[in-house]
């Protein structure tokens, strides 16, 4: 809340000569009914921002940038393979191209796996990840062409039959390929270059800028009852919305549908109760036809305010 307030106020005071009136009422808001000690009657009268060099952690920066394509990385793999988010999974294998970022990454592992709803991130080097994704390198026509011409169709038939694994290893490891033109050696750098990624079964894979994320994608009973029960967390919070309550306010939860969506409530009453702010679970004696699907299940899920 700190970080956020003091974003929105630099901010606002930035923004001042632009859009006066708009920045005026959020300072108003944000600073001066806040009866801050030596507040300014407008944002007009402060001291427009100045830049602050030794606030600047680069190397967080650099950390948190990496930590950022990892996760935007898993996410996309994610999207591509229509799993939801909420849907937890086992485990994540991070394959990163600069080996330097292992330990560096590892700090923010619990950051990673709660990101990508999965109850294990393992970074691996280039090579472990053998058995649940293979590689195929193409040639960029559009850089390699303006450097080699015609010798660019005989670099796709040697990527054509060439072990992807080891060009992983090798472009990982050293930043660039090399390959026979003509006889001679010739080196190839991530931008002349196309990395296909194609996992196994059981896996969803894909490579980026920072590496690839490997998502181990196989559903066990207890997985799949972990992400029924987020689905129906969420239904309780999205019926809050509906009913337009307040954050703090308390609520009573009754619960009926399929038998699995019963037996998943029952065992997670304590996490509804703690994340919904609820006083009371119901939950039905015995299965039912339910207003909402949730996958495969039916739901029906009703709130009531406490005092209501």
């Amino acid at each position: 809340y700190a970080t956020l307030y003091e974003t929105l106020v630099t901010t606002v005071r930035m923004i001042a000569p632009f859009v006066p009136f708009f920045a005026e009422e959020m300072y108003q808001n944000l600073v001066r009914h806040a009866g801050l000690a030596g507040a300014k009657q407008s944002v007009h009268l402060d001291d427009y921002p100045t830049v602050d060099a030794s606030a600047i952690d680069e190397p967080l920066a650099r950390t948190m940038a990496a930590v950022r394509d990892v996760v935007s990385l898993g996410l996309s793999v994610r999207t591509a393979n229509k799993l939801k988010v909420r849907q937890p999974l086992e485990a994540a294998d991070v394959v990163l191209n600069d080996g330097s970022l292992r330990e560096v990454l590892a700090d923010h592992e619990a950051l990673i796996r709660e990101e990508l709803n999965v109850h294990e991130v393992r970074f691996m080097f280039p090579g472990h990840e053998k058995g649940a994704v293979s590689f195929r390198f193409k040639p960029n026509f559009k850089t390699l062409g303006p450097r080699l011409g015609k010798q660019v169709q005989e670099i796709k038939k040697q990527l054509e039959v060439a072990d992807g694994g080891a060009l992983f290893a090798q472009l990982s490891s050293m930043g660039k390929i090399s390959v026979l033109v003509g006889g001679q050696p010739t080196e190839l750098v991530p931008s002349e270059l196309e990395v296909v990624v194609e996992a196994a079964e059981g896996f969803a894979a894909e490579t980026g800028r920072v590496g690839v994320v490997v998502l181990h994608t196989v559903l066990t009973d207890a997985l799949v009852d972990e992400g029924l029960l987020r689905e129906l967390l969420s239904r309780v919070q999205a019926g809050r919305k509906e009913l337009k309550l307040a954050f703090t306010d308390r609520v009573r939860v009754t619960v009926s549908g399929s038998e699995r969506v019963l037996r998943v409530a029952r065992a997670g009453r304590a996490q509804v109760l703690r994340e919904c702010l609820a006083v009371e679970v119901t939950v039905a004696d015995t299965p039912s036809e339910g207003t909402l699907q949730l996958g495969e299940e039916s739901v029906t899920v009703t709130l009531a305010p406490v005092g209501a």
